[in-house]
């Protein structure tokens, strides 16, 4: 399991208790880049854990999230309470995967229950059957996570704010980019998630959330689990998925509304070939997995 995945396994078990304690440990919404977390940089989640004093713009940004933890626009929603549909606009970047008819809104939130906390985009819930009996949950949240904000955009300011009277210069200059750039504030923000189901009413395996900041939809494995199931978004074209290694497995999947799952032994695989095959067998796309 990736470092990543592991952060989403625990949001997972644990959102409503973080919740209550008010921590900001939102990194459902931390998309992978290149194979880890994506830095501050790029614009993760704050983790208020991450404080040196203020000594370093890192820390001072870190300070300025945890001084407005209690401002009403920073108040998290939905942490504690049932799935919300909510009918707004779906992100164009998550249309592809949202192909065929939805289930009505009863229907998604049995899909979700116990899976999972907070505000949906009503019609967005997809159950993508595989082969094999693999069943993939797809879905679009509103903002970063299960932990949102009740005022994204005014919780930015707030935090700006706070830098403003407590900072000068330079080292505010860098502090507010690094605040800027975190993706629990951008207002409207939808998040695309995925879920391999388990056997079982209200299980969930391995999972991820993708914030959709404007950035190009991520393609081949997003999610995988110490079991070897791995799931993964396809470039589109895509028909059918095959992996080799070079002293094996050597075994086929197939792509369903853009979504597939891989099976591989949890152990002794070694590196193995992942490529996206067009209806012709052309290859589209490759990774190594496991490598």
């Amino acid at each position: 399991m990736s470092a990543h995945d592991h952060l989403l396994d625990q949001l997972r078990d644990s959102v409503r208790a973080r919740a209550r304690r008010g921590l900001l440990l939102s990194l459902a919404g931390a998309v992978v880049v290149g194979g880890g977390v994506a830095t501050a940089a790029t614009g993760v989640l704050p983790v208020v854990g991450h404080d040196d004093g203020g000594g370093t713009a890192a820390g001072l940004a870190s300070r300025a999230v945890r001084a407005t933890l209690h401002e009403p626009a920073c108040a998290l929603t939905d942490a504690d309470t049932p799935v919300r549909a909510v009918r707004v606009e779906p992100a164009r970047a998550a249309r592809p995967l949202l192909a065929g008819t939805a289930p009505d809104a009863a229907a998604q939130r049995a899909l979700l229950a116990r899976r999972y906390v907070g505000s949906i985009v009503d019609g967005s819930v997809r159950r993508v059957a595989l082969p094999g009996g693999r069943r993939v949950l797809v879905f679009l949240a509103l903002g970063a996570g299960p932990l949102s904000f009740r005022d994204p955009g005014a919780c930015l300011s707030a935090r700006l704010a706070w830098l403003a009277a407590h900072a000068s210069g330079e080292r505010r200059a860098r502090a507010e980019a690094i605040v800027r750039g975190y993706r629990d504030t951008i207002p409207g923000l939808q998040s695309l998630n995925i879920m391999t189901l388990r056997a079982g009413p209200g299980l969930a395996g391995p999972g991820t959330g993708i914030p959709l900041d404007g950035r190009p939809l991520p393609t081949g494995v997003v999610s995988g689990g110490s079991d070897g199931i791995s799931t993964g978004i396809a470039v589109p074209g895509a028909r059918r998925v095959t992996v080799d290694g070079r002293h094996g497995p050597h075994r086929s999947f197939a792509v369903r509304h853009r979504i597939f799952v891989v099976a591989l032994p949890a152990k002794g695989t070694g590196p193995v070939r992942l490529r996206q095959r067009a209806a012709d067998g052309r290859v589209l796309a490759g990774q190594t997995l496991r490598g």
